[in-house]
């Protein structure tokens, strides 16, 4: 599972969705990578979303992750991307 935290694009981190990750992988029994995508203001659209595409696609080419095993999950802005 690849999850994206929330927070309006703006704020969250690693930090602020960490248990919510693990109650995720723990309920599951999946692996679950969080990535801590660039925020806005500093950092405008699309960069969130790139950083999404290449996290799922280093899954994929350095983790040998096939593409269809690859769940991706998110809560508010996380969901979005």
């Amino acid at each position: 599972v690849l999850y994206l935290h929330g927070g309006a694009y703006t704020l969250g981190s690693l930090a602020t969705h960490r248990s919510l990750a693990a109650h995720l992988a723990r309920e599951s029994s999946s692996a679950v990578f969080t990535l801590d995508y660039r925020l806005a203001p500093e950092n405008p659209y699309p960069a969130a979303l790139d950083d999404a595409v290449s996290a799922f696609m280093q899954l994929v080419t350095e983790f040998d992750y096939s593409e269809d095993r690859v769940a991706i999950a998110g809560d508010s802005a996380g969901g979005g991307l």
